[in-house]
């Protein structure tokens, strides 16, 4: 699988959009199907099979809720789960961009055309965002495009341990997950 991630980079970059998503198609690459998707049961399914994706989710969750002024450290979680994956400056680009996609929402609602990605095991691709906005806005159910032929990343070792993250801030991070989970549907 990596190595046809690989080819795909190298084409994207070598070809225009169009003759790639050609190629996609041609060899099966984009095969999808299209269902409704109850987010707690999408968290729920990743904690048992992708706990980072979980506490990623759970962290922009944590920002949504510091931006309404439920809580005054998500979007410093947020900053340092951005800042480990790439830089300051990106990071800071990031929560802006995320500031502006919460506003977006609160004015305009869950657009039902914008559906989520995953892959054909319920790995969360992308929507991460969506997610946690759906979460806190008690939205149960999203469109969902499930990739057949893609496959999540499956990530070994303690990434929040070995990025930094205290045992408060994963304490904080669980107790949040616990009291979705723990929720009446």
């Amino acid at each position: 699988m990596r190595l046809l991630l690989r080819v795909e980079r190298l084409l994207k970059s070598i070809l225009p959009a169009k003759v790639t998503n050609i190629i996609r198609g041609l060899l099966g690459w984009d095969k999808t199907e299209y269902i409704n998707v109850n987010i707690k049961e999408l968290l729920i399914h990743h904690e048992k099979t992708n706990k980072r994706k979980l506490i990623g989710i759970i962290i922009k969750l944590l920002a949504v809720e510091d931006y309404y002024g439920k809580n005054n450290m998500g979007f410093d979680l947020y900053k340092k789960y951005l800042v480990a994956h790439s830089s300051l400056n990106k990071a800071l680009e990031c929560i802006d961009k995320f500031k502006k996609l919460i506003d977006s929402f609160e004015k305009n609602a869950y657009d039902m055309t914008s559906e989520i990605h995953c892959d054909k095991n319920m790995h969360l691709l992308d929507g991460d965002h969506r997610t946690a906005l759906c979460m806190y806005h008690h939205i149960g159910v999203v469109p969902c495009r499930v990739f057949i032929n893609k496959k999540g990343y499956a990530y070994k070792g303690d990434w929040y341990k070995d990025n930094g993250f205290t045992v408060g801030e994963m304490d904080i991070i669980w107790a949040k997950y616990n009291e979705i989970k723990n929720a009446a549907t």
